[in-house]
Protein backbone atom coordinates (compact mmCIF):
# COMPACT_ATOMS: atom_id res chain seq x y z
CA UNK A 1 0.00 0.00 0.00
CA UNK A 2 1.82 3.62 -0.75
CA UNK A 3 2.64 5.50 1.97
CA UNK A 4 0.16 8.36 3.05
CA UNK A 5 2.06 11.21 1.75
CA UNK A 6 2.19 9.32 -1.99
CA UNK A 7 -1.40 9.36 -3.85
CA UNK A 8 -1.29 7.62 -7.43
CA UNK A 9 -2.67 9.64 -10.49
CA UNK A 10 -4.11 8.31 -13.69
CA UNK A 11 -1.22 8.43 -16.44
CA UNK A 12 -0.44 12.03 -18.12
CA UNK A 13 -1.74 13.76 -15.54
CA UNK A 14 1.00 15.95 -13.64
CA UNK A 15 1.11 15.75 -9.48
CA UNK A 16 0.24 18.47 -7.25
CA UNK A 17 3.69 20.91 -6.69
CA UNK A 18 4.60 19.67 -3.37
CA UNK A 19 7.75 22.53 -2.31
CA UNK A 20 8.54 22.99 -5.70
CA UNK A 21 11.28 25.87 -5.73
CA UNK A 22 10.02 26.34 -2.39
CA UNK A 23 12.81 28.80 -1.44
CA UNK A 24 13.60 27.02 1.89
CA UNK A 25 15.11 23.85 -0.29
CA UNK A 26 16.93 26.26 -2.76
CA UNK A 27 20.67 25.99 -2.79
CA UNK A 28 21.56 29.20 -4.61
CA UNK A 29 19.50 32.10 -3.51
CA UNK A 30 20.59 35.64 -4.75
CA UNK A 31 18.68 37.88 -3.24
CA UNK A 32 19.83 36.41 0.14
CA UNK A 33 24.13 37.10 -0.89
CA UNK A 34 26.73 36.38 1.33
CA UNK A 35 29.46 39.01 2.90
CA UNK A 36 32.97 37.38 3.57
CA UNK A 37 35.77 39.35 4.56
CA UNK A 38 38.21 38.78 1.91
CA UNK A 39 40.93 40.94 0.74
CA UNK A 40 41.85 41.71 -2.85
CA UNK A 41 45.46 41.33 -3.84
CA UNK A 42 46.99 41.56 -7.30
CA UNK A 43 51.03 41.13 -7.98
CA UNK A 44 53.34 42.77 -10.46
CA UNK A 45 56.88 43.20 -11.43
CA UNK A 46 59.18 46.45 -10.74
CA UNK A 47 62.03 46.26 -12.67
CA UNK A 48 65.50 47.53 -11.41
CA UNK A 49 65.28 50.50 -14.30
CA UNK A 50 61.75 51.81 -12.90
CA UNK A 51 59.13 52.04 -14.94
CA UNK A 52 57.00 55.05 -15.43
CA UNK A 53 54.03 53.08 -13.89
CA UNK A 54 52.61 49.39 -13.67
CA UNK A 55 48.68 48.81 -13.40
CA UNK A 56 47.11 45.83 -11.13
CA UNK A 57 44.16 44.18 -11.72
CA UNK A 58 44.79 44.51 -15.70
CA UNK A 59 46.39 40.62 -15.67
CA UNK A 60 43.84 38.02 -14.26
CA UNK A 61 44.53 34.75 -12.70
CA UNK A 62 45.90 32.37 -15.20
CA UNK A 63 47.56 35.50 -17.65
CA UNK A 64 51.31 35.72 -18.59
CA UNK A 65 53.65 38.36 -17.44
CA UNK A 66 56.79 39.11 -15.45
CA UNK A 67 56.79 37.52 -11.53
CA UNK A 68 59.67 36.63 -9.45
CA UNK A 69 59.69 33.08 -8.74
CA UNK A 70 61.97 31.57 -5.86
CA UNK A 71 65.29 33.49 -6.56
CA UNK A 72 64.67 34.37 -10.62
CA UNK A 73 62.47 36.24 -12.34
CA UNK A 74 60.74 35.10 -15.65
CA UNK A 75 57.47 35.54 -17.77
CA UNK A 76 55.36 33.09 -15.74
CA UNK A 77 51.23 32.88 -15.37
CA UNK A 78 49.81 34.32 -12.58
CA UNK A 79 48.57 31.71 -9.56
CA UNK A 80 46.50 32.33 -6.55
CA UNK A 81 49.96 33.26 -5.18
CA UNK A 82 49.87 36.16 -7.10
CA UNK A 83 46.32 37.06 -7.28
CA UNK A 84 42.19 36.41 -6.67
CA UNK A 85 41.26 38.49 -9.39
CA UNK A 86 39.90 36.52 -11.67
CA UNK A 87 39.10 38.62 -15.23
CA UNK A 88 40.76 41.14 -16.18
CA UNK A 89 39.93 44.39 -14.90
CA UNK A 90 36.42 43.40 -13.04
CA UNK A 91 35.02 41.38 -11.69
CA UNK A 92 31.20 40.51 -13.05
CA UNK A 93 30.05 37.71 -10.50
CA UNK A 94 31.19 39.99 -6.97
CA UNK A 95 30.84 43.20 -5.17
CA UNK A 96 33.55 44.67 -2.98
CA UNK A 97 33.52 47.12 0.08
CA UNK A 98 36.79 48.35 -0.07
CA UNK A 99 38.06 49.76 3.88
CA UNK A 100 41.80 49.92 3.48
CA UNK A 101 44.80 49.63 1.23
CA UNK A 102 48.19 48.26 1.50
CA UNK A 103 51.15 47.36 -0.51
CA UNK A 104 53.99 44.84 0.04
CA UNK A 105 57.38 44.91 -1.58
CA UNK A 106 59.34 41.54 -2.16
CA UNK A 107 62.77 41.65 -3.44
CA UNK A 108 63.96 39.07 -5.46
CA UNK A 109 67.21 38.85 -3.31
CA UNK A 110 67.40 38.63 0.44
CA UNK A 111 70.30 36.19 1.61
CA UNK A 112 72.72 38.47 3.39
CA UNK A 113 75.32 37.65 1.41
CA UNK A 114 73.51 38.77 -2.13
CA UNK A 115 74.97 41.98 -3.06
CA UNK A 116 71.93 43.34 -3.38
CA UNK A 117 70.30 42.65 0.32
CA UNK A 118 71.48 45.56 1.71
CA UNK A 119 69.99 47.84 -0.44
CA UNK A 120 66.68 46.63 0.30
CA UNK A 121 65.85 49.64 2.67
CA UNK A 122 67.30 52.17 0.49
CA UNK A 123 65.42 50.58 -2.73
CA UNK A 124 62.05 50.41 -1.19
CA UNK A 125 62.46 54.23 0.06
CA UNK A 126 63.08 55.36 -3.28
CA UNK A 127 59.89 54.04 -5.00
CA UNK A 128 57.70 55.41 -2.02
CA UNK A 129 59.36 58.46 -1.58
CA UNK A 130 58.89 58.96 -5.51
CA UNK A 131 55.76 57.12 -6.55
CA UNK A 132 52.00 58.25 -5.95
CA UNK A 133 48.99 55.77 -6.41
CA UNK A 134 45.83 56.87 -8.73
CA UNK A 135 42.76 54.37 -7.82
CA UNK A 136 39.73 54.50 -10.18
CA UNK A 137 36.38 52.52 -11.05
CA UNK A 138 34.44 53.05 -13.86
CA UNK A 139 37.31 55.94 -14.75
CA UNK A 140 35.75 57.78 -11.41
CA UNK A 141 38.95 58.94 -9.42
CA UNK A 142 38.81 57.52 -5.22
CA UNK A 143 41.97 57.99 -4.37
CA UNK A 144 45.64 59.87 -5.36
CA UNK A 145 47.93 59.83 -2.53
CA UNK A 146 51.96 59.43 -2.22
CA UNK A 147 53.32 55.47 -2.22
CA UNK A 148 54.66 57.04 1.05
CA UNK A 149 51.71 57.25 3.18
CA UNK A 150 50.28 53.33 2.35
CA UNK A 151 51.63 51.16 5.23
CA UNK A 152 52.44 47.78 4.84
CA UNK A 153 50.60 44.74 6.21
CA UNK A 154 53.94 42.86 6.91
CA UNK A 155 56.29 44.85 7.80
CA UNK A 156 59.89 44.99 6.52
CA UNK A 157 62.25 43.15 9.41
CA UNK A 158 66.16 43.94 9.52
CA UNK A 159 69.41 44.46 11.30
CA UNK A 160 72.54 45.73 10.02
CA UNK A 161 75.99 47.09 11.87
CA UNK A 162 76.86 50.45 11.36
CA UNK A 163 79.40 49.25 8.39
CA UNK A 164 76.82 48.36 5.94
CA UNK A 165 78.14 45.05 3.76
CA UNK A 166 76.51 42.25 2.53
CA UNK A 167 78.05 39.98 4.85
CA UNK A 168 76.72 42.72 8.24
CA UNK A 169 72.54 42.32 7.85
CA UNK A 170 71.57 39.78 9.95
CA UNK A 171 67.74 39.40 9.43
CA UNK A 172 65.62 40.38 6.52
CA UNK A 173 61.86 40.90 5.66
CA UNK A 174 58.80 39.25 7.08
CA UNK A 175 55.83 39.06 8.82
CA UNK A 176 55.44 40.91 12.42
CA UNK A 177 52.98 41.96 14.59
CA UNK A 178 52.37 44.85 12.62
CA UNK A 179 49.17 44.86 10.62
CA UNK A 180 48.85 48.03 8.88
CA UNK A 181 46.64 49.53 6.16
CA UNK A 182 45.51 52.83 5.47
CA UNK A 183 41.74 53.06 6.44
CA UNK A 184 39.24 54.90 4.29
CA UNK A 185 36.67 57.03 6.45
CA UNK A 186 34.26 56.28 3.53
CA UNK A 187 34.03 52.44 2.05
CA UNK A 188 34.60 52.36 -1.25
CA UNK A 189 31.64 49.89 -3.30
CA UNK A 190 32.47 48.11 -5.96
CA UNK A 191 29.53 46.52 -8.11
CA UNK A 192 29.92 43.52 -10.37
CA UNK A 193 31.04 44.79 -13.65
CA UNK A 194 32.32 47.85 -13.11
CA UNK A 195 36.13 48.72 -13.88
CA UNK A 196 38.61 48.72 -11.29
CA UNK A 197 41.83 50.67 -11.76
CA UNK A 198 45.08 50.72 -9.65
CA UNK A 199 47.91 52.81 -11.18
CA UNK A 200 51.36 53.11 -9.11
CA UNK A 201 53.38 56.10 -10.80
CA UNK A 202 57.06 57.21 -10.61
CA UNK A 203 58.56 60.41 -11.35
CA UNK A 204 60.94 59.12 -14.17
CA UNK A 205 62.58 62.08 -14.43
CA UNK A 206 64.59 61.12 -11.91
CA UNK A 207 65.81 58.11 -13.36
CA UNK A 208 65.17 55.41 -10.32
CA UNK A 209 67.24 52.68 -10.50
CA UNK A 210 67.20 49.80 -7.65
CA UNK A 211 70.30 47.21 -6.61
CA UNK A 212 67.82 44.47 -7.64
CA UNK A 213 64.25 43.73 -9.68
CA UNK A 214 61.22 43.59 -7.24
CA UNK A 215 57.62 42.42 -7.08
CA UNK A 216 54.45 44.36 -5.30
CA UNK A 217 51.61 43.01 -3.87
CA UNK A 218 48.33 45.35 -4.27
CA UNK A 219 46.11 44.55 -1.21
CA UNK A 220 42.68 45.98 -0.49
CA UNK A 221 41.23 45.09 2.34
CA UNK A 222 37.84 44.43 1.83
CA UNK A 223 34.65 42.53 2.35
CA UNK A 224 33.20 40.68 -0.93
CA UNK A 225 30.15 40.05 -1.27
CA UNK A 226 28.30 37.25 -3.62
CA UNK A 227 25.41 35.45 -4.01
CA UNK A 228 24.85 32.39 -2.21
Amino acid sequence: MPAANFRTVPLGIPMRRMGAFDPRFRTQRPEMPVDLWQIVYDRMNIASTVPASIRFFSIALGGSTTLIRGTATGTFNKTERDTNWSTSGQDINAAYEIHGIGKIYVPLQQAPTAAATVSIPDDICKLDYNGYLNFKTNNVQHAVMPLSLIPSPTSLRLSMATTATNSTMVSGGGVSSNKEWYMLQVPIVIEPGQTIEATLNWDTAASLTLAQTFDVYWIFAAYKRKPS
